[in-house]
């Protein structure tokens, strides 16, 4: 069994850049984490980890007019869990494609794919971002976007799970999907999870699922 030598929680990009400095200068590990959920146990284990969670701020930086207008531009701080962004989207009729599981890091997610209820339709929580920012080894905070290192967003896109990733993140741009306010209440159904003991009777206040076009069902 492994432990961290020490668990630092940066509440600035400039906290996350001094530590990362600090810790590489001494000869140790870094690694991020964001979230309460792995099935295969790979996260921060040793060195130092960086608990990223009060960096939790959400921001939607252009909106377009229109349904067609390809959807949203939201800043996601890397401290978010995806019950977080569940609440505050849907709040403002958004919606990111993503897991279903509330105490998953949205970081996380995004960096190994992210799939979920909605991917058939809109994609993976990958296909969804445009952009990042993090804290490179030398501790400077570095921009990521098709234009800016490029190469980077490509490997944030699924292959930066865990601890491969080559920088702690601070901050993801997503692309949010706009919410037709005549399908706001499956949606709503499903934001409520994150607190699911209080909002139970709110859920099942919605009617149930239309019917489908099939006049008979389909195998699985």
């Amino acid at each position: 069994m492994h432990y961290p030598i020490a668990i630092v929680k940066p509440a600035s990009r400039s906290e996350a850049g001094v530590a990362v400095k600090c810790a590489v200068g001494s000869g140790l590990q870094v690694c991020g984490r964001n979230g309460k959920h792995a099935f295969e146990a790979l996260g921060c284990t040793h060195g130092v980890v960086m608990d990223m969670r009060k960096l939790s701020e959400m921001e939607v930086l252009a909106e377009q007019e229109g349904k067609g207008s390809g959807g949203v531009q939201v800043h996601v701080g890397a401290g978010n869990m995806l019950g977080m962004v569940a609440a505050k989207a849907v709040a403002r009729r958004l919606w990111l494609p993503a897991g279903v599981c509330p105490t998953v890091g949205a970081t996380g997610l995004a960096l190994v794919g992210g799939q979920g209820m909605l991917s058939r339709l809109h994609g993976l929580t990958a296909d969804r971002l445009e952009g990042l920012e993090m804290v490179d080894y030398t501790g400077e905070v570095v921009r990521v976007s098709d234009t800016q290192n490029a190469e980077l967003l490509w490997l944030a896109k699924g292959g930066g799970g865990y601890e491969h990733f080559p920088g702690i993140i601070t901050g993801l741009t997503f692309r949010f999907i706009e919410i037709d306010p005549a399908e706001k209440k499956w949606v709503k159904f499903k934001a409520v999870i994150h607190d699911p003991l209080s909002q139970v009777d709110e859920a099942f206040r919605y009617p149930p699922w239309p019917p489908s076009t099939h006049t008979h069902t389909e195998g699985h």
